[in-house]
């Protein structure tokens, strides 16, 4: 999710984020950092705040508070109420905020994926579990300014990973969770139409992609692409406005990162790197890696050991 709120007249931009204050019964709070003079002002007072999902357009970060949901403006401070979920919505977490600030997304998911995490708590035990019992996910919007809360989608796969495109707000990036070299994880839905469509398919036994995120211009959603898991590593996207996969860099296993980013004009990349026990299995990838495409591979400089 984007962070950032830009500011007018040279005041600084601001950077949402959350973090813990004196009182510890109150649990993580929201903040800004204005990213020229460093000053840090405190924006959120509730009990067990969660998510920080900006919308740069409307300057408001939304979040949630057990079963509500509320957005504080960033520069001015301000707070508002926005929506609480009924009773049958147990559990559930808006997870982003569209590119224009009216709408939210969240996933709603059948009883037995709470009984499974109660009753298998680490990732390790409800991992394969979850996808193997193929449990209803209903995908939601929730509408910021009326509070209408409407159904755009359904299926039998764990549904997750929710990402707005940055510049289009209809457009909404969701997942299959699970194993990654047994599901297509990427797809977009088009929350007006609820066309959806998968991102990328596999091309080879075994092949992986995942850890999706658009660009900050929102011209193309990369991801972590593996042919097959575990032996040749590429960071991949797929163009919003051709629908055609357009950009492929190959990199070494000690350069594959757990996640990406990059630049606005998608022509400097970032890594952090992996240790020995994650996929890659690289020998020496604990860095943060600054990329740079040159032809069909990225070319990497460490910064951060």
């Amino acid at each position: 999710n984007y962070c950032f709120v830009p500011q007018s007249g040279g005041k600084g931009d601001l950077m949402v984020f959350r973090g813990s204050v004196a009182d510890t019964t109150l649990g993580n709070q929201l903040f800004t950092i204005n990213l020229k003079t460093n000053e840090i002002k405190q924006l959120t007072h509730h009990k067990g705040v969660s998510g920080e999902m900006v919308c740069p357009k409307t300057q408001e970060a939304f979040y949630q508070c057990g079963d509500s949901v509320f957005a504080v403006n960033a520069v001015t401070g301000q707070n508002r109420f926005v929506y609480t979920f009924p009773a049958d919505f147990k559990g559930i977490r808006v997870g982003t905020i569209n590119a224009d600030g009216t709408y939210l997304a969240c996933v709603k998911a059948a009883d037995l994926e709470r009984e499974i995490y109660a009753q298998y708590p680490t990732k390790a035990q409800y991992f394969d579990r979850i996808y193997n019992a193929h449990i209803e996910h209903r995908l939601y919007t929730l509408n910021v300014k009326t509070g209408e809360i409407k159904e755009i989608h359904r299926e039998n796969d764990w549904t997750n990973h929710l990402l707005f495109s940055p510049v289009d707000p209809n457009i909404l990036s969701y997942c299959h969770e699970g194993p990654w070299q047994k599901n297509d994880r990427i797809w977009n839905i088009n929350i007006q139409t609820n066309h959806y469509a998968l991102m990328h398919a596999r091309t080879v036994i075994n092949e992986i992609a995942g850890h999706e995120f658009f660009g900050i211009g929102g011209q193309h959603e990369w991801f972590d692409l593996q042919k097959p898991i575990g032996r040749t590593f590429y960071l991949a996207a797929f163009n919003m406005k051709s629908g055609k996969e357009d950009r492929c860099y190959q990199m070494d296993r000690n350069e594959w990162s757990i996640h990406f980013n990059v630049s606005k004009d998608e022509k400097t990349f970032c890594g952090d790197g992996g240790n020995p026990g994650q996929v890659a299995r690289a020998p020496d990838g604990q860095y943060i890696y600054l990329f740079k495409p040159n032809g069909d591979r990225l070319k990497s400089e460490k910064l951060v050991n």
